[in-house]
This record gives C-alpha cells, sequence and structure tokens, in this order.
C-alpha cells in the first residue's frame, strides 16, 4: 500500500490468495482501514513522496537491511523510513537499534541528510520516534 486508495485492493488480494483467515479478515481490514486514516499516517499515506517498500538498502560491507516503508521527498533532501510493528510490545530498545540502522545505512547509500525514522505499532495506533 503506498497511498490509501491501494488498501481496498491490497485486501482483495490479500483475501484472494488466502493470506488472512476468514474469521479475521474483515477484522484486520477494518484495523488497517482505521490505522491509515489516524492523523500521522494519513500524511504518510497522502503525500506526493516517492515510496518504496519492503526493499533492501543495498551498501557495501553492510548487511541487507530491509524497512517496510521508506518515504523520499520531491526534491529528495529528506527521507521518513517507517518500520510497522503489529505486536503489543512497546518501547523496545532492538526496535530503535534497528530503526537507527535503517536511517544510518540509508543517509550512507542515498546522501540524505535529514532523514526521520518511526516506529509505527499499528494495532495500538501508537507511533515512537526514533
Amino acid at each position: 500500500v503506498k497511498v490509501s486508495s491501494d488498501l481496498p485492493r491490497a485486501l482483495t488480494a490479500i483475501k484472494m490468495k488466502g493470506l488472512a483467515p476468514r474469521e479475521r479478515f474483515k477484522e484486520w481490514g477494518e484495523l488497517l482501514e482505521k490505522a491509515i486514516a489516524s492523523p500521522l499516517a494519513r500524511e504518510w499515506f497522502e503525500s506526493d513522496w516517492k515510496v518504496i517498500n519492503e526493499r533492501p538498502i543495498l551498501y557495501p560491507y553492510s548487511t541487507d537491511r530491509r524497512p517496510d516503508r521508506i518515504m523520499i521527498s520531491p526534491d529528495r533532501k529528506q527521507a521518513i523510513i517507517i518500520d510497522y510493528k503489529f505486536g503489543s510490545n512497546t518501547g523496545v530498545k532492538s526496535y530503535h537499534k534497528q530503526v537507527a540502522d535503517y536511517i544510518r545505512t540509508f543517509h550512507e547509500a542515498s546522501g540524505i541528510r535529514d532523514i526521520r525514522g518511526y516506529i509505527w505499532y499499528v494495532r495500538q495506533n501508537l507511533v515512537e520516534t526514533v
């Protein structure tokens, strides 16, 4: 899902491929619709920034890093990196380290200096800044 209007198509694809239990499909769809409509996430899913989902950051002498979502501003001077979490554990230090590694590696690979990182606990609709 790059923009919010992609969600219905993505949900249909999940349903058709049998990737979600039938009894949970409606619940999951409602959860995702609500999450994407939240004030901060809405900005992420309604912007004109370039979106890169689930792609590795390739950088020499480093293991691949694969953030859930990277957004790059149209002028290529800013980036936002978002890592989604669906569990109930919040404030986990290893999650912060993971996103900090994404930020460092992406800066080294892209040269972009202004990079913000977030951990988005989707079920709780909670965002932590890294």
